[in-house]
């Protein structure tokens, strides 16, 4: 069997704008790595995206299933906390490259969907393997 690239999208928002809907929770997520220099944005996305947390994430876990239930309580839509590492698993085209968080629920564009839709945008990127 060989190997190649494949297609992939998520439906992606900035982290303004997160912070937009979920203030509070956004500033208590970001507050776990401002307070911890060991702790990073792109490690606790990758670790997550694998569902291989370390110990040393546990509270930023928890700080991001929080602002998770206060995003999906403000807007209807699931928010996750996503990695794609575009240099050595992807393209030099892509549009992600790193932390990124996608928002689940917006496909058919569902009525939270339809308010959201200008705040959330489709990135392409490509997985080899």
């Amino acid at each position: 069997m060989s190997n190649g690239y494949s297609a992939a999208y998520d439906d992606v928002i900035d982290a303004k704008n997160i912070e937009k809907f979920c203030k509070k929770e956004w500033d208590k997520f970001q507050d776990v790595f401002k307070n911890n220099i060991l702790l990073n944005l792109d490690d606790y996305a990758s670790q997550s995206s694998q569902g291989e947390m370390e110990e040393d994430y546990n509270e930023v876990d928890k700080k991001f299933i929080a602002l998770a239930k206060q995003f999906y309580k403000k807007t209807g839509l699931e928010l996750s906390i996503r990695y794609h590492d575009a240099d050595n698993e992807g393209d030099c085209y892509d549009g992600v490259n790193g932390a990124f968080f996608g928002v689940d629920g917006m496909y058919q564009f569902t009525p939270a969907g339809k308010r959201m839709q200008k705040y959330v945008r489709r990135e392409t990127y490509v997985i080899y393997g």
